[in-house]
């Protein structure tokens, strides 16, 4: 069925429950935007056994040229730079670690590792890649007394059919006064820019530079989540710019990256329009009683 035979349907949000209304098509997806909680999803059915099968058994194969070719290692080192700068180095979980390299670069910087990813490649190229890292295929293999001073999710929230509960456990896994990072791509920028694409002859030119998963999180989906989960003191801003290593693109990233950061800065950070927001987000720390 084409995603505009949706137009007129109205469904419920997958997480405040309001009832929401067609949004965009996106190739043969359907996209809903709520109008209370502002988050944008995917509206067929959360099938979670037939996702977690493809991120098992093929995502490997399809994807990890993109973690081994090195370009996303600069934003590794970012990501190190900011966490330290609230978190000394400690025990570190990222949820989602692929082939590792991010582990790699936390360890190589004095964390303590573990990894989760769904992958059995992708653990198995992690655990050759980093050696004494600990590895489990979900979250909720975690052991429930174990706890970490961060938890990561890079690239990895949008692609959850079960986002918000992987957010709680998340959350009942860190230590107290432990830091959550989110990355994740804008909701904002990429449905603005899919909005624009319908309007043009060619759409498909624009929208190979589009990303949308599972959810779209805007600025402020992601604020009221983690804010009603119980988190403390959220903040959201424009993420490192990635893309390809060509000359190009290079000089494309940097423009971008600093129209973006100028935006932000401008706006005392209300205006957030990079293609990528970074979250750092806290659970609240334990109240000494004397």
């Amino acid at each position: 069925m084409s995603p505009l035979a949706f137009e007129d349907e109205k469904i419920n949000c997958p997480y405040c429950q309001t009832v929401s209304g067609f949004d965009f098509p996106f190739y043969s997806r359907s996209y809903y935007h709520c109008p209370s909680c502002d988050l944008i999803f995917n509206a067929r059915e959360k099938n979670s056994a037939s996702s977690v099968s493809y991120y098992r058994d093929h995502y490997f194969d399809d994807y990890a040229e993109d973690q081994t070719s090195g370009q996303r290692t600069d934003l590794y080192r970012h990501i190190l730079h900011l966490l330290e700068g609230y978190q000394k180095p400690g025990s570190l979980l990222d949820a989602g670690c692929g082939c590792g390299f991010f582990l790699k670069e936390a360890k190589e910087s004095g964390w303590k590792v573990a990894g989760v990813d769904t992958s059995r490649k992708s653990i198995a190229f992690a655990t050759t890649l980093v050696g004494d890292g600990t590895f489990f295929d979900s979250l909720d293999d975690v052991p429930a007394n174990s706890h970490f001073d961060v938890i990561t999710m890079i690239n990895v929230l949008d692609h959850m059919t079960d986002a918000f509960r992987q957010l709680q456990k998340a959350k009942d896994l860190l230590s107290p006064g432990g830091v959550l990072y989110l990355r994740f791509p804008s909701g904002s920028f990429h449905s603005f820019f899919v909005r624009l694409a319908l309007m043009l002859p060619s759409k498909q030119c624009m929208n190979r530079f589009l990303v949308f998963h599972e959810y779209a999180f805007t600025p402020w989906a992601i604020t009221r989540i983690l804010d009603e989960m119980g988190f403390v003191d959220v903040k959201v801003f424009n993420s490192y710019i990635t893309g390809g290593n060509f000359s190009s693109a290079k000089l494309l990233r940097s423009l971008m990256g600093t129209s973006c950061r100028l935006l932000e800065k401008l706006s005392g950070g209300r205006w957030l329009w990079g293609p990528s927001l970074e979250v750092i987000v806290f659970k609240e720390a334990e109240v000494c009683k004397y």
